[in-house]
């Protein structure tokens, strides 16, 4: 039985496009560990960490780890593979069906797991900043001491699914905006599991931003319209919760702020396009795209068509 060895030589992650993101998902080089926060947007770290973890080997290989952590982590099978997962010497979790997700609380203990034919896993770590926030939100204060909601856990609810699925498309997503979305959806996940580790039933918060408040955030957006935003400073402009703001900004705009933010883009980008002196790719460079083809992806999938046609197209 061949024995993993994590560290340098792991899996390098790329997006399918080939851009690299490891702003958003990084590669997972020590098992179920959480990447470092190495993830800055505006001097900031974003709140969740997403790693991914792929085994080529199709022999049989066993992973290990004895070091704590406070994180609650929702683990998702990209492919079929067959996986065993043992916490002090006992079998507590046999799967691997793709698409299969796997909820586990705080690691204590010594974890090991068995992995044969390969295996290829995204993992959402969420750390206890993010859930007394959510929990906050729920009971309106703040835990008195860490809160572990589950041991391992099998998820079955819908909406945790559709949330896990939604975190698969970040791989490959505006390297701008993907660091907003990221922590809109980690929101989402630990409200979703305050929910049901409590029974509680999340405010529907159907307030809209008060028009000082939305003209001030949209003015601070279209600003840095070619930075990333995090969703922190974009709540600070709101002097509001992280979670509040995303609800009230949806409720006035329609849009949650990733989705605004990126159209926005979109339309700064056409206005580039209208200079005749202005390259496609120097557009790209502009809204600070890692290359041509990335925003050609983005582009297209708004306009039906390519950069270099709708330019066509004005003329």
């Amino acid at each position: 039985m061949a024995r993993r060895c994590s560290g340098g030589d792991a899996d390098k992650l790329t997006s399918s496009t080939g851009v690299c993101v490891e702003n958003i998902v990084q590669p997972e080089l020590d098992w179920r560990s959480r990447p470092p926060d190495s993830a800055l947007i505006s001097g900031r770290s974003l709140r969740i960490a997403i790693s991914r973890w792929r085994l080529q080997s199709r022999e049989r290989v066993e992973v290990s780890s004895d070091t704590d952590d406070d994180c609650h982590v929702l683990s998702i099978a990209l492919r079929r593979t067959r996986k065993e997962l043992f916490i002090d010497g006992k079998s507590v979790w046999l799967g691997g069906v793709r698409d299969e997700m796997l909820l586990t609380g705080p690691k204590r203990g010594a974890w090991r797991a068995t992995i044969e034919g390969g295996c290829d896993f995204l993992r959402v770590f969420l750390p206890q900043t993010l859930i007394a926030e959510c929990y906050a939100e729920a009971f309106g204060g703040c835990p008195s001491d860490a809160i572990s909601m589950f041991g391992i856990l099998s998820a079955t609810d819908s909406r945790l699914h559709q949330l896990g699925q939604t975190f698969k498309a970040l791989d490959g997503y505006d390297p701008v905006v993907g660091p907003c979305f990221a922590d809109a959806l980690g929101l989402a996940l630990g409200l979703r599991l305050i929910e049901l580790a409590f029974g509680t039933e999340q405010v529907s918060g159907n307030h809209k931003l008060a028009r000082p408040k939305i003209t001030r955030v949209i003015s601070y957006i279209e600003e840095n319209i070619a930075q990333a935003l995090s969703l922190s400073e974009l709540s600070e402009a709101a002097n509001l919760s992280r979670i509040q703001f995303v609800k009230q900004f949806k409720a006035a705009t329609g849009q949650p702020p990733h989705a605004y933010i990126l159209r926005r883009r979109i339309a700064h980008a056409k206005e580039l396009l209208r200079n005749p002196g202005s390259s496609i790719l120097g557009v790209a460079l502009d809204l600070e795209l890692n290359n041509q083809s990335h925003f050609t992806k983005i582009f297209s999938k708004f306009e039906g068509m390519t950069p270099g046609c709708w330019r066509s197209s004005q003329s």
